[in-house]
């Protein structure tokens, strides 16, 4: 229509997954790269309240309890039984874990998040982080697009680099959280995260015929154990922020 129009920008091949592919994992300009790239997150996650006041329709969604309660059913459905093969009558525990798990991520400081916060959604334009794909943008859990970009399954990251990045993170939040509270959030977002993309590639992968997502689902799995294992040695810290250890979760995936 005359009073409407589509504003188009160009912002080249260079993104975050390419640099990786061309330079390396081990590379200095590839860790400099996701440094900016986590201080770009916490700019943008800075402009929440004024997002809220000059465009209130455009953050009236909202990742919380309902939306992270569907993802882990969307985990638990296109995942655990449409690509592992487990029957639903053997998953209802499940519920009880997933339902503490949505509650605990949903309790985050509500902040704008891209949604898809993953290294080929990640651009590199004349030394600046750029984002596409950010049809989904909306309000919610403070660390959920953080270990978005940690946990990528597109990008294995070393593990020096992903504590020295949550790290970054910490800091940039420390008027209001402590070291600990951050990293506690980030493993209940962490969990979050991976089980909504193992989900994702389940239905990709077997519904929609598209069989390169399935490539993804061991890196995936693999992070999603990870976090479990490190809930198992958490035992004994008490945290408001942290999940619980989840041992029906650890019994279904073996």
């Amino acid at each position: 229509e005359a009073d409407h129009a589509v504003l188009m920008e160009d912002l080249g091949p260079d993104s975050l997954l390419s640099l990786v592919q061309k330079d390396g994992r081990e590379s200095e300009l590839v860790a400099d790269a996701y440094r900016r790239t986590v201080d770009h997150l916490v700019d943008l996650q800075s402009a929440t309240e004024a997002a809220l006041s000059k465009f209130p329709s455009a953050v009236d969604r909202c990742l919380d309890y309902d939306s992270l309660r569907w993802e882990t059913d969307y985990f638990k459905e296109r995942f655990l039984v449409g690509h592992l093969g487990l029957k639903p009558a053997d998953l209802t525990e499940l519920d009880g874990e997933f339902h503490a798990l949505a509650a605990t991520v949903a309790a985050q400081p509500q902040v704008l998040i891209h949604r898809d916060f993953q290294s080929q959604n990640i651009h590199l334009q004349d030394d600046r982080i750029r984002l596409v794909d950010f049809q989904g943008m909306r309000l919610g859990p403070l660390t959920y697009d953080l270990m978005s970009l940690l946990l990528d399954p597109y990008v294995a990251l070393d593990a020096g680099l992903r504590a020295e990045l949550l790290d970054r993170f910490a800091a940039a939040n420390a008027g209001s959280f402590s070291t600990g509270d951050i990293r506690a959030m980030a493993m209940a977002s962490g969990l979050q995260r991976v089980m909504q993309a193992l989900g994702a590639y389940g239905y990709l992968g077997h519904v929609k015929g598209k069989r390169s997502f399935l490539d993804h689902i061991p890196a995936g799995l693999d992070g999603l154990r990870e976090i479990l294992g490190e809930l198992g040695g958490e035992a004994e810290v008490v945290n408001q922020w942290m999940p619980g250890s989840m041992p029906v979760l650890v019994r279904v995936l073996g």
